[in-house]
């Protein structure tokens, strides 16, 4: 991790015994990963896209002044398009992706949300064809996205976290149009949703002429076409891969969920369910379907049925209810592969992928066990000195009573710029358990669709940043009072497999900062046995007051020490814990010297 350092050095000689400086270390916030820009864009604001107080209002102006490796983070809310592409009028307005600029969706519409604030589920971003009379489908726009073969897309064009829908295609592709036949288009789509595009022709929700666009974690459902592909239409020399998602409730003439033709269309660990007149349609020449880990229904005996297909009903938690989270008798549990070349390390949800040593089919990742960090949500910043309470919770998702539940909560320094919370972070000294609060803790017992909740009120030690992290055992095999690490693999311990399963992990900083302060000494009268060992004590006063009087904000004693400087050697003392920005008053006391102020310093 890199830290910022900011100083404030203090040169007024305090009186004639000794001079005070002072050193202030400012820990940053985690840096961003990305390499361009971030543009931001709200619904409703009408800025230039600096911040989110500055945001943009309108999704295309953020996307025409986007250049390459910048990212545009968008906030919830419902976006129509803009700008007319192909045609004039109202219903040419579309949204058009940009080579090497990622679009996230996901982001509350309140406040200054940072990366970890982002749920596509719980902030659904909207990209709408809806531009007309609400609730009335032909004059809405024909794409939501037209991409001609005039632009190119590479795999460094990413949507992420969106919602398409409304679309109204006079021909083909009412969500997304694509057409790679002059140029590349090969954009990345992950973790979307598609619902209630139409095309007349061909692909409701997307159409491919010689493009090869990366599908994952994305879900398609009512959407329909008058002839072929009422979700996806796959032609010309085309060939989309899609990983992981689940096409549902989709209807066309021929291939309700997708059809192909002279071309080839790849779907691994994917559901297609529901959809008529059919999943997959092959046109008669050329066409190739490369299905395999899939659940497809009724279509056993179709000759691309591939390996590891299976067809049966997939069990959706509520599909009526837009819920394709799968219950836990589905057969598409533990039933994808592992190899699959783009398998995400998430699901749709943002949990882990392969939860139980094999991938699920479809954008859910079915979990036995959930842990929750309850508190902090998400990366965070605390006053020094300040205690939080941290908090997690545990879900019983199986059908048998979990018995001596137990919890330990794990808080390390970062030590290498990512929120692992494992063996890559130091434990010791890392975390202050206040009053009797104790590492670990007891659930209890907990019966099926049981919740158990865990707190601990913490404050933080000596370190800047600390992640944290809580972890749940069955304690049959964990012991506490001898085995406090036993079950965790980050730390070796024994019992691994009666581990049960760990919340995220988000880090926590200090806005403190670290005082430093060298002292001149002067006259003949110096301290034994060297000449450099001063007892002292700093004090930090609110401004103006009588420091003679009034209580400190902040007291500190020690001893001081010698430190070889550009000026020659100095005694050296280090506050032992961080002082909150501000202006203060100091004082610098010893039994061997007199009383020194520093009227009005501003640390910061």
């Amino acid at each position: 991790m890199g830290y910022k350092m900011h100083f404030s050095i203090i040169s007024l000689c305090l009186v004639a015994i000794m001079t005070l400086s002072m050193m202030a270390v400012i820990i940053p916030a985690t840096p961003a990963d990305a390499q361009g820009n971030t543009i931001y864009v709200k619904s409703g604001s009408g800025g230039s896209g600096t911040s989110w107080s500055d945001a943009y209002g309108d999704l295309q102006s953020a996307l025409d002044d986007a250049g390459t490796g910048d990212a545009i983070w968008v906030a919830a809310g419902s976006y129509t398009p803009s700008t007319e592409h192909g045609g004039s009028g109202d219903r040419y307005k579309s949204f058009q992706m940009k080579d090497g600029v990622a679009l996230y969706g996901g982001f509350p519409s309140t406040g200054s949300p940072t990366w970890n604030d982002r749920d596509w589920q719980a902030y659904e971003t909207i990209l709408s064809g809806e531009i007309g009379n609400l609730g009335t489908t032909t004059d809405n726009c024909y794409h939501v996205f037209y991409h001609p073969d005039s632009i190119t897309l590479s795999n460094s064009a990413i949507l992420d976290g969106f919602t398409i829908t409304r679309g109204n295609a006079a021909d083909n592709g009412g969500g997304m149009y694509n057409d790679g036949n002059a140029t590349t288009c090969e954009p990345v789509i992950i973790n979307c949703v598609f619902s209630e595009n139409n095309a007349a022709t061909y692909g409701g929700a997307i159409y491919n002429s010689n493009a090869a666009p990366v599908v994952t974690n994305c879900t398609f459902f009512s959407n329909s076409a008058g002839s072929w592909g009422g979700a996806v239409m796959v032609e010309t020399n085309s060939e989309p891969v899609l990983t992981n998602c689940v096409l549902t409730e989709n209807t066309a003439k021929y291939g309700g969920a997708v059809y192909i033709k002279e071309a080839t269309g790849r779907l691994i660990n994917c559901i297609l369910w529901d959809n008529s007149s059919n999943n997959i349609h092959l046109y008669f020449i050329g066409s190739t379907a490369d299905v395999t880990y899939c659940d497809s229904e009724g279509d056993s005996g179709k000759p691309w049925f591939g390996i590891g297909c299976i067809s049966g009903t997939p069990l959706f938690v509520n599909p009526g209810n837009r819920d394709f989270h799968l219950s836990g008798n589905s057969p598409c549990i533990n039933a994808g592969t592992n190899s699959a070349s783009n398998l995400p390390d998430n699901d749709f949800d943002g949990n882990p992928r392969i939860m139980d040593s094999v991938v699920d089919m479809g954008v859910d990742e079915y979990a036995l066990i959930i842990a929750t960090l309850i508190t902090p949500a998400s990366d965070i910043s605390i006053a020094s000195g300040d205690e939080y309470l941290v908090t997690a919770k545990i879900f019983n998702n199986t059908s048998e009573t979990l018995d001596n539940l137990h919890a330990r909560i794990y808080a390390g320094l970062d030590q290498d710029s990512s929120c692992n919370a494992d063996a890559d972070d130091a434990w010791a000294s890392s975390v202050v358990l206040c009053g009797t609060e104790t590492h670990v803790k007891s659930i209890g017992s907990l019966a099926p669709d049981g919740e158990g909740n865990v707190a601990w009120q913490v404050k933080c030690s000596d370190i800047s940043d600390w992640d944290v992290r809580v972890y749940f055992w069955e304690s049959d095999y964990f012991t506490p009072s001898t085995d406090e690490y036993g079950g965790d693999p980050a730390n070796g311990g024994s019992g691994d497999s009666h581990y049960l399963d760990e919340t995220a992990c988000h880090t926590i900083t200090q806005t403190g900062v670290i005082v430093d302060i060298y002292l001149t000494l002067q006259g003949a009268n110096r301290p034994s046995p060297d000449g450099w060992q001063v007892p002292i004590t700093v004090g930090f006063f609110e401004p103006g007051g009588d420091v003679l009087v009034d209580t400190p904000t902040y007291s500190f004693s020690g001893t001081t020490m010698a430190v070889s400087t550009a000026g020659g050697t100095r005694a050296y003392f280090q506050c032992p814990d961080y002082v909150n920005p501000g202006t203060y008053d100091i004082t610098a006391d010893s039994s061997t010297t007199l009383l020194n102020v520093k009227r009005a310093v501003y640390i910061e």
